[in-house]
């Protein structure tokens, strides 16, 4: 059977902590080399981002996707960077496979002032979430991308009545059709499962990835893979990294049409 190899990964604009420091270091380093190497590592078919950068002079995806030789890439931007001034923040995917339809859709944030990292206050940033089409051998795979509000900054539970309309809102956006279905992203939902957050989805038959233990260096669970149509062979969480996410690497098994 054909195999599909997907790698989540928050990639915090490129930004990583010096090697010798802790993880409650400042991430300031930019490496687009770092994120290139370990990326190599699991040769993955499908590479879904968030926090991606872009200027006029182009986007992470398009570096990464130059120097890892993938053949098709994507960058969506949803406003200005607060990590890096004169970037703009985004989502992105890479793919060794034809794209054959990519759809972008902002999620605009709440009029609210937030407090990040110590920084000062600022408003809530505008998000995002894409639905791409990706012809692979034998197969036509519905992948779905996202990152979504900081709920524990807003000082909100994802599950509270204002945002049910969100959640609604994800949920028929990237609504699995009859084929194989990807949906992965930092969803910002501290959970270990997103069953209560996405119950739609998992109506219409979607299953979660198990992960093995926490996807960010503060121990939360924010990343999540949801999958349809394919069988789940294992999944990675690289905790090794400086960046202030952990990919996910999931593999996948599918059957091939003939």
């Amino acid at each position: 059977m054909p195999v599909l190899t997907c790698l989540q990964w928050n990639i915090g604009g490129g930004l990583i902590r010096a090697e010798d420091t802790k993880p409650d270091a400042e991430y300031d380093r930019l490496d687009i080399g770092y994120l290139a190497k370990l990326i190599r590592q699991h040769e993955p078919d499908i590479v879904t981002l968030q926090e991606t950068h872009a200027d006029a002079q182009g986007s992470i995806p398009q570096q990464l996707a130059e120097a890892l030789d993938y053949t098709e890439w994507r960058n969506d931007t949803h406003g200005e960077s607060h990590l890096t001034k004169g970037q703009n923040l985004g989502i992105g995917v890479l793919s060794r496979h034809p794209i054959v339809r990519h759809e972008f859709r902002p999620i605009i944030a709440p009029e609210k002032m937030v407090v990040f990292r110590g920084r000062p206050p600022a408003r809530l940033h505008n998000k995002g979430m894409t639905s791409t089409v990706i012809e692979l051998p034998g197969a036509t795979l519905q992948l779905g991308n996202t990152h979504q509000f900081s709920f524990r900054i807003m000082n909100e539970s994802p599950y509270e009545p204002q945002h049910d309309l969100l959640r609604e809102t994800i949920s028929d956006f990237l609504k699995p059709g009859s084929g194989p279905y990807v949906f992965q992203g930092d969803f910002n939902v501290n959970d270990s499962t997103l069953q209560k957050f996405l119950p739609q989805l998992f109506a219409a038959g979607v299953q979660e990835v198990a992960r093995s233990g926490p996807t960010t260096p503060e121990n939360h669970y924010y990343d999540h893979v949801l999958y349809r149509g394919l069988d789940l062979v294992k999944t990675e969480i690289r905790s090794d990294v400086l960046t202030d996410h952990y990919p996910v690497i999931s593999q996948f098994t599918y059957t091939a049409q003939v």
